[in-house]
């Protein structure tokens, strides 16, 4: 066989296989959805949860509970200087802390679940924050224990929230939720400062206890959060109205319309079936 009869039949066969790789991408392209079909679907998602009381619930959970965080965690880092002791080693300690930090969170996130998790973890923070006007009384070594541990439940809280405040909005929307929450969070670092700057004479009483009740107020509005661990991922508004948690019927369940639903039997409260649903 001539050796030009050979090199002809190989570039064919690239040829044919190059066509076959074109026909494969095109066939690739149109089982996606296009930019504008994309965008389309987010402006949708947007607006179905724009106009659904339940799912503006959520938002405005998510939304407080992200402000209290970063207020609460960024008062605590700026109290670092005026602790006691080497301030260098404070700093050590504090980054040290946060490293323990997220290995606590990936062993109680999934044995707990994400929603008591945060509400355990941030119940602490609250104790520890309210105590220290006491403990600055006894020793000033105890004030550097609560604060390395309010900086410890804070930064658990943290890692818990980034998972478990986007998981059930819808796929659509979830780094537009994700980025509202992000823009609380700034305006609650804005407000960490003035919070720790807000007693008279360098007295910590009230801006500790301030802060420890608005962080059981954020605690106490994500009982109406949904526990989303080995749940799957909402694709959209109704998947995501779907998700259950722990709450009954009447009081949590929400239609696509943004009106719950109403029990059947209102008149017999003692016979109320419970069911896992939330906001």
């Amino acid at each position: 066989m001539p050796a030009h009869t050979g090199y002809c039949q190989d570039e064919q066969q690239n040829r044919r296989k190059e066509q076959q790789k074109e026909k494969t991408k095109e066939e690739i392209k149109k089982t996606l959805p296009s930019e504008t079909d994309a965008r389309k679907t987010c402006f949708k998602a947007g607006v179905e949860i724009i106009s659904n009381r339940m799912m503006m619930t959520r938002i405005l959970i998510v939304s407080l509970s992200w402000c209290v965080m970063n207020m609460s965690y960024f008062a605590i880092v700026l109290n670092n200087n005026n602790l006691s002791g080497n301030r260098f080693v404070n700093v050590s300690i504090g980054g040290a802390v946060e490293v323990l930090a997220y290995v606590i969170f990936y062993v109680i996130v999934d044995s707990f679940g994400r929603r008591k998790s945060y509400m355990i973890t941030m119940t602490c923070c609250a104790a520890g924050i309210a105590f220290t006007p006491l403990a600055e009384i006894w020793s000033e070594h105890l004030v550097v224990v609560l604060s390395m541990f309010g900086r410890l439940t804070t930064s658990i809280g943290f890692a818990i929230i980034y998972v478990h405040h986007v998981e059930f909005f819808p796929t659509p929307t979830r780094q537009t939720v994700m980025g509202i929450c992000s823009a609380c969070g700034r305006i609650g670092a804005i407000i960490a400062p003035f919070v720790l700057n807000a007693g008279e004479n360098g007295e910590t009483v009230a801006p500790c206890l301030g802060m420890a009740a608005v962080i059981l107020l954020s605690v106490a509005s994500n009982v109406f959060l949904l526990e989303t661990r080995d749940q799957p991922l909402p694709q959209n508004v109704e998947d995501a109205l779907k998700m259950k948690g722990l709450w009954p019927t009447s009081f949590c369940r929400g239609s696509t319309g943004g009106k719950s639903n109403v029990m059947q039997n209102s008149s017999s409260s003692s016979n109320v079936d419970w069911v896992k649903t939330d906001p």
